[in-house]
């Protein structure tokens, strides 16, 4: 199925495996990976956050180029670049498999407080009323226009991949 995709985005929960899919996507169709964490918070141990008007601006300069994969919680700044891309992607696991990936991936870069918030703020993914929450998320793929995909297990995103592959 070697898929003429070259504007993606990717969205779901902390823990989903958002990263692991883009990178997975930018392999087989040589893209280049823009991670929204990255682009949010000013360094890696998630403690603060950058200007949002930057942020914003950095997300459209990214979105002018032709080929592209945008990953990530924030929905409110994927949605920025949904108008232009042409594949969205929505990681729609359930809270075990999220916590297990993040418990498997562990802090990072964060401290062991800044990973226990992260935790604490998965899970309450559900619950949230935000673009970064399920509800966010589930308005931005219903509205979405482009061709779209909705993953619910691990399974399932290495079937796709498979046959992206093909």
């Amino acid at each position: 199925m070697k898929a003429n995709f070259k504007k993606l985005i990717i969205i779901g929960n902390s823990g989903s495996g958002k990263t692991f899919l883009a990178r997975k996507i930018a392999s087989i169709l040589n893209l280049s990976v823009t991670h929204l964490d990255r682009l949010f918070w000013e360094s890696e141990s998630c403690s603060q956050k950058r200007p949002k008007d930057i942020v914003h601006q950095e997300i459209v300069v990214i979105t002018e180029g032709s080929e592209w994969i945008l990953e990530g919680i924030f929905g409110d700044l994927a949605n920025i670049a949904a108008s232009k891309a042409d594949v969205l992607i929505f990681l729609n696991k359930d809270w075990k498999e999220c916590k297990q990936a993040l418990m498997i991936r562990g802090p990072q870069n964060a401290t062991e407080e800044n990973f226990k918030e992260l935790m604490n703020w998965a899970e309450l993914y559900w619950d949230r009323k935000t673009m970064s929450s399920f509800d966010g998320h589930k308005k931005m793929f219903n509205q979405f226009r482009g061709v779209k995909f909705e993953f619910t297990s691990r399974n399932q995103v290495e079937e796709w991949l498979l046959k992206l592959e093909e």
